[in-house]
């Protein structure tokens, strides 16, 4: 599982371009006051100069290069006065130190670097600093330049990597044809048909609301059996919410509808359904669980009573591993996730788009502000500011059950189906709950809940969506039937 986390963190971003900026770090002898160009197009040669002044002549002497890009930190050196090579790990590119044309009279100089990236650069490793530094023979500093690069933001639609606006435009003009590429996809996490139990007696037990994953549909028949079931099992009016009016647009939704639109329009149908006007039991399945836990923080009314979570990503995910298995071509959709999965993930733009993108929690980004100012799950979360409506919602709630996939393979880490997640700035090991900050801080009243006995913990043995009848049912009984015999597996 971590070998594939890290695959999915070096997502692909083809035919992309970089931001280029500088500073000047401060070199007693020497001063960079300008860098061009300001772009360095992936998969060609860009000569970066630096434009600047020392104060002594120079004839001779070191440069030394420190390139930081995710997980790979290495230093290159040699001669001032000489071109020189490297080439970059994984084959992902050179660097080329040209030289200074020395002997270099004090006064003006120019400092180029040749900068070659892969065209199929990952977009792990698109944000890079390079730190380029001279010294004369005699160990004057002469110079300093930390260049950065960054992926080039996206302001319209026009601005979106391409295979991302070809999902687009399928959705408008061939829903039929995307469907298809969404079914094909392993990021397709659809609920296989349920038996149908016995019809129980009429029951005192709240009606039930229904959450489907991504690629399912409340059309789809495997999740139609599963409503059935559930309602036939609590005796009980059953209801899955779709935001699309169809197979086809409730499945499209499912990844072009982005979480706080699709959350919006769940609560509408919601409220529209008198039988769900005095409250109502939901439960959930992978992505629909974000549904419910969004109604419940910004809704809550008709109210949640108890919400079972299964395999849910109700703390989001830090990455994709099924798009990314040895030996397999990215399809549509997972190639579209690749292109905006990186930095891409966090712009507004793309934000208002793609609900896989509003619960993305890259560990190594979630202590930026571009996280924290516009990804939707952070605000959910109460990572920047606190809203004190989503943790009053949340506290209404009486019994949260969440099951948790021990082989989970869809949602990483899977301690996030137990509210546990990975720590900001690291891509180590996953916090189980309790070691969270959002625990520790009670950023959105989980601690409260806890401390409350609100919290339990169910889990299945297999990976993702694999779960039996007999646990379905004994989830029902226990959670939304308050029967206190044991689940039968």
């Amino acid at each position: 599982m971590k070998s594939a986390a890290i695959l999915a963190s070096l997502a692909l971003a083809e035919g992309a371009s970089l931001k280029l900026s500088y500073t000047d770090c401060g070199a007693a002898h020497g001063q960079i006051t300008g860098l061009t160009p300001d772009a360095l197009p992936l998969g060609s040669k860009t000569t970066a100069t630096g434009a600047g002044s020392v104060d002594e002549a120079v004839s001779a002497g070191t440069f030394e290069m420190d390139l930081k890009a995710s997980i790979i930190s290495q230093t290159f050196t040699g001669d001032l006065c000489a071109a020189k090579s490297f080439s970059l790990p994984l084959g992902t590119g050179t660097i080329q130190w040209d030289g200074l044309k020395c002997p270099v009279a004090a006064g003006a100089v120019s400092v180029p670097v040749d900068i070659t990236l892969s065209s199929s650069l990952p977009s792990a490793l698109q944000t890079v600093d390079l730190k380029v530094k001279g010294s004369s023979s005699n160990g004057d500093d002469l110079l300093c330049m930390d260049i950065k690069t960054a992926p080039a933001t996206a302001d319209t639609v026009g601005d979106l990597p391409p295979t991302l606006k070809q999902v687009l435009d399928l959705a408008k003009e061939s829903p039929e044809e995307l469907l298809e590429h969404i079914r094909q996809s392993p990021m397709s996490a659809k609920v296989r048909f349920v038996q149908e139990p016995p019809a129980a007696a009429s029951s005192a037990a709240l009606p039930t609301v229904l959450g489907h994953g991504m690629g399912d549909s409340c059309f789809e028949a495997g999740f139609s059996s599963v409503t059935t079931a559930v309602g036939k099992r609590t005796g009980t009016y059953a209801k899955c919410i779709p935001t699309g009016s169809n197979i086809i647009t409730d499945t499209i939704d499912g990844f072009l509808m982005n979480m706080d639109k699709s959350v919006d329009v769940f609560a509408e149908k919601i409220r529209a359904d008198p039988k769900l006007a005095g409250g109502f039991n939901a439960i959930g399945f992978s992505q629909g669980n974000s549904l419910i836990r969004g109604y419940i923080h910004k809704y809550n009314d008709p109210p949640v009573n108890a919400f079972i979570s299964v395999h849910g990503t109700v703390m989001g995910v830090a990455a994709f591993p099924n798009c990314f298995q040895q030996e397999k071509p990215l399809g549509l959709i997972c190639k579209a996730f690749a292109e905006v999965l990186g930095d891409l993930a966090y712009n507004s733009l793309v934000q208002g788009i793609l609900f896989q993108a509003d619960y993305y929690r890259e560990a190594s980004k979630t202590a930026g502000q571009a996280y924290l100012t516009n990804s939707q799950i952070a605000q959910w979360n109460n990572e920047k500011t606190a809203n004190a409506t989503y943790t009053a919602n949340f506290g209404k709630v009486k019994q949260f059950a969440m099951v948790r996939a021990m082989q989970d393979s869809m949602v990483y880490p899977n301690e996030g189906e137990h509210w546990g997640s990975m720590p900001d700035g690291a891509s180590g090991t996953a916090q189980n709950m309790t070691d969270t900050k959002f625990y520790k801080q009670n950023l959105f009243g989980l601690k409260d809940a806890n401390e409350a006995g609100k919290i339990a913990f169910e889990t299945t043995p297999g990976d993702h969506l694999q779960f039996t009848d007999a646990e379905l049912y004994g989830w029902l009984d226990k959670y939304f039937l308050g029967k206190s015999e044991s689940i039968v597996v």
